[in-house]
């Protein structure tokens, strides 16, 4: 019970710890900047901030203490980080105490100056800890070589699934998006990182990640398919878990060896093992992704680009568009290209009928985001509901749910932030089972 409150806590450490850093920066812009004609007063306002601060420094330093005994941090870079916290708490408290004693300006700004760096550096070496040591740099352009841990990230653009490599294509790219955050040389969760394929198939405290050709005993595989409430599940709460495509090309890739640096196009895969590496990727197998529309206009997308829309290509040679703006640019800017688009987002608008009408004339369009808009109940009526997959209509001012039990194709509906019984919400699923209706904090799914 202790041990539960003891984590429950220290999960706050990131929290608090901004509380005392927002004082101090406030109380150096009062220090520095702003000329009081009461000086002795001014100096009480900043004894009393630093007062507050101090015991929130404190809680802060108590909290930290928490959850480091949840481990899995690297070990050096925790040290520093908490030396650097008892080093700036003590700061906090002589700059407290020159307040007190009136000491002057020039001394108090100084010190000021130094526990204000202090928080700088402790609170990058916390980051470290939390995100890894590579996270501000991650997305730098270049990089290392195929196959280590900085040319994971760096591979040749992939012109076609057969050109990608199993291992740094696709799997890795799954686990850097859902593992690595607790996994890496800086944070090692269980002793274990996953920034390599000799990392993970080295494993951690528990043993070996990754059974060769036995994937119903890989924990690797094994604690993504518990259920949701089990202790040992992965990612844990409040991470984004595995898709099930990501699941079963895993559980492919274990079965099979295991294997790193083989190309796909080196094996003889079934079409449905190809179609979910291709899905994982982010491609078509081997196909460029079309619609049932003639090639676009790129001058119209070009102009439609000057008056502020975003407007890309689905994927390389594709003629599905992807169209982003924000809410005060109009949907005409992209008159022409209606039957190209594919997937638009319009989220946070008043829609007027000529938009309602232009959405309507968007016979291709799968994906569409209507978040915070409002007449939404006609913007529904005038979809294909043939081809809709993705819908977003959080926030928005959805009265009924009635027609969307038309969309027998959707994938996933976004409803929260809206007035709907649990009921309503039940019968659509009950209506598309294959529907994954995201509703408030709920996911209703198979």
């Amino acid at each position: 019970m202790l041990l539960d409150i003891s984590l429950f806590l220290g999960r706050f450490h990131p929290v608090v710890l901004h509380i005392p850093i927002g004082i101090l920066f406030v109380l150096c812009l009062y220090e520095f900047l702003f000329k009081a004609k009461d000086e002795q007063q001014k100096a009480i306002w900043v004894k009393w901030g630093l007062t507050v601060s101090l015991v929130f420094t404190a809680i802060t330093i108590v909290f930290g203490l928490l959850l480091e005994t949840e481990g899995g941090y690297d070990k050096e870079g925790l040290e520093l980080h908490e030396t650097l916290g008892y080093i700036t708490g003590v700061v906090h408290v002589l700059l407290l105490f020159l307040y007190i004693k009136q000491f002057s300006p020039q001394i108090r700004k100084s010190v000021f100056a130094i526990i204000l760096a202090l928080v700088t550096i402790t609170g990058h070496y916390g980051g470290n800890l939390t995100h890894g040591e590579t996270f501000l740099t991650e997305h730098i352009p270049g990089g290392g070589a195929a196959g280590s841990e900085e040319g994971l990230k760096n591979q040749p653009e992939i012109q076609s699934v057969d050109s990608a490599y199993v291992f740094a294509n696709v799997i890795y790219p799954i686990l850097e998006k859902k593992c690595v955050s607790c996994h890496n040389p800086g944070k090692k969760k269980g002793e274990l990182i996953m920034t390599s394929f000799e990392a993970v198939m080295l494993g951690g405290k528990h043993g070996a990640s990754v059974l060769e050709g036995k994937p119903e005993l890989s924990d690797l595989l094994r604690r993504t398919i518990l259920p949701k409430d089990h202790i040992a599940y992965m990612p844990p709460k409040g991470k984004t878990p595995l898709t099930e495509d990501e699941i079963k090309v895993i559980e492919w890739w274990i079965e099979n060896g295991a294997q790193d640096s083989v190309l796909i196009g080196s094996l003889e895969l079934e079409d449905q093992v190809k179609d979910m590496m291709a899905k994982v990727i982010g491609g078509e197998n081997d196909k460029t992704f079309k619609i049932e529309a003639g090639d676009y206009d790129s001058l119209l997308v070009s102009n439609a680009a000057s008056k502020g829309w975003v407007v890309k290509q689905i994927s390389q040679g594709s003629n599905a568009l992807r169209a982003k703006a924000k809410k005060d640019i109009k949907l005409d800017e992209l008159k022409g290209l209606e039957e190209n688009i594919y997937e638009l987002n319009i989220m946070g608008r008043e829609l007027s009928i000529s938009e309602i009408d232009f959405i309507k004339r968007c016979k291709n369009l799968a994906v569409l985001n209507i978040s915070k808009c409002s007449n939404v109940d006609a913007v529904i009526g005038a979809l294909n509901a043939d081809k809709v997959e993705v819908l977003n209509l959080n926030s928005s001012d959805l009265t009924s749910v009635d027609a969307l039990r038309e969309f027998k194709h959707l994938k996933t509906l976004y409803l929260m932030g809206l007035s709907l019984s649990n009921e309503e919400v039940n019968e659509l699923k009950a209506n598309n089972d294959k529907v994954d209706i995201i509703y408030q904090a709920f996911k209703f799914s198979t």
